[in-house]
């Protein structure tokens, strides 16, 4: 079943800006994915975690197959070529009480900005929240090569509760609006629960398909 939040006209995310008034005049232009023919044969090493934690989520591989680098859900900003603002979230719930200290994501830059705001929402009627922590990494490999990642951290961490419903968010903030992005597959291409944001239709559309390639790492009490 798909489900749908209506944003309000106006909604101040801290940096990860991911609704305005002037979203709702756009058209729905975003493509829901991007794709490439063929990615590069030059395979780089995936970074490693952050020292000294737990893997409280990961659906990344190993080797040359972290994440599948050919395709990827869009990321875009209001100014980019896509012409339309577009945010993925991907659903995790924590099996314990733990601290989230370190993510990962497999998101390639395309075009732009070579930015993305990466963050963890609280969860609001089955779709992203408010966030509780925004990054905003600069500098990312390109689309279509594997298998850098994308590692953010935060050393006072960010406390998450037992059988409670969050959100890893990938988007776009108020100074990356020229921003096209593509969040890797995950590279089994399993399917589970996203959320979906585009400016054309103003809402959050949480449906079940395949899921961007993410870990999650943090300390569990």
């Amino acid at each position: 079943m798909v489900k749908t939040r209506v944003l309000p006209a106006t909604l101040c995310l801290a940096a990860l800006a991911l609704a305005s008034t002037s979203l709702f005049a756009q058209d729905n232009k975003v493509a829901p994915l991007v794709t490439i023919v063929e990615g590069s044969p030059i395979i780089h090493k995936a970074e490693a975690p952050p020292p000294g934690v737990k893997v409280l989520y990961s659906n990344l591989g190993t080797g040359s197959d972290v994440y599948y680098s050919s395709e990827g859900w869009t990321i875009s900003g209001l100014e980019s070529i896509i012409g339309a603002q577009q945010a993925i979230g991907l659903a995790y719930t924590p099996s314990a009480d733990s601290t989230i200290e370190g993510v990962q994501v497999g998101v390639g830059y395309v075009t732009g900005a070579n930015t993305v705001a990466v963050a963890i929402f609280s969860d609001e009627n089955d779709a992203p929240g408010k966030p509780l922590k925004v990054w905003n990494p600069i500098n990312l490999p390109t689309f279509g090569t594997c298998c850098t990642l994308v590692t953010v951290k935060d050393a006072a961490g960010i406390k998450v509760a037992a059988g409670t419903q969050y959100w890893l968010v990938v988007g776009t903030d108020t100074e990356s609006e020229t921003t096209w992005d593509a969040w890797n597959f995950s590279y089994n291409q399993v399917s589970g629960t996203i959320s979906v944001y585009t400016s054309g239709s103003g809402v959050w559309t949480t449906q079940t398909t395949t899921l961007p390639a993410a870990a999650i790492y943090g300390t569990i009490p």
